[in-house]
Formats: structure tokens, sequence, C-alpha cells
């Protein structure tokens, strides 16, 4: 048909249906993130925010893919907005993150865990992620001025 789907950025997981799109309907490829982010109106809800949050499942060496997280990464660095990202896990490579614009990563998970114990735990697990992240944030906020403290983050 004249169109490889591994020539094609931004295929996804389903790759082979994106290519039949675009070979025999004339689709054009866009970004979920940004799509998403038009949709929801994210660039208006950031408007006078000091501090970006997402999450993930899972954070390794794929999440770079343009997954949510870089997404939104991507929207707040444009206007100097530090960002926290939580996730379920550290998968491996996850370090690779920082690299796109991401200034933390904090995993939910507050001990080892199967899949199904941290799925009945998600709410708890977050709102402690959540608090243990504040509270570092306030510490932060106590040792430097407010302009120092967005630089180092």
């Amino acid at each position: 048909i004249g169109v490889r789907d591994t020539e094609i950025q931004r295929m996804g997981a389903a790759g082979g249906m994106a290519a039949c799109l675009v070979a025999f309907m004339g689709a054009e490829i866009e970004s979920g993130v940004d799509l998403v982010g038009k949709v929801l109106g994210l660039e208006t809800q950031l408007i006078g925010a000091s501090l970006g949050s997402t999450a993930e499942g899972q954070i390794d060496h794929s999440t770079k893919y343009d997954k949510l997280p870089v997404g939104i990464a991507r929207l707040c660095k444009t206007r100097g907005i530090p960002i926290i990202a939580l996730t379920g896990c550290l998968g491996d490579g996850y370090q690779t993150i920082y690299d796109y614009n991401i200034d933390e990563v904090v995993p939910i998970q507050d001990g080892p865990m199967s899949l199904d114990t941290s799925l009945e735990r998600t709410y708890e697990l977050i709102c402690d992620a959540t608090r243990r992240t504040v509270r570092l944030l306030k510490i932060g906020s106590a040792i430097l001025p407010s302009t120092a403290l967005r630089q180092t983050l």
C-alpha cells in the first residue's frame, strides 16, 4: 500500500491501524498527548500554576516516547513550571525521564507488593505519596527563598 508504519512517527501501539488510515483515508498523525491537551485546555489550566504534576503506572525508558507525563512536562517547562511525576513503580531506565523535562519522579508504593495489592491500595498510596512530596516541598521552601527553589527544581 506504499505506507510502512515503521517510517511514520507517532504510530503508537496501534501502528497498523494508523498506517491504514494514512494510506487509505489520507489521515495525518498527531500526537495523542498534544490532542488531549488541546481538548482539555491544559494551556489555560496552567495559567498561574507554580507546580505541575502528572502520573503514569510505570515510568521507565519508554516513557520518554511522548507518553502523557512527557507531554505534560513539555507544556509546563515552556511556562517555567517545575513538574513532579507520581508513578506506580519505577522501571528499567526510569532515569532517562529527567532528560525530558520531568524534575522528579515519586513512586507511590511504600514497600514490596504485588500488582493486585497496589491496585487495591491505589487511592491510599497516591495520597501518602502526595503528602510525602508536599512535606519535601515545604522543607525546600524553608531552606531556600522561593526564587532559588524554582531554579533548583
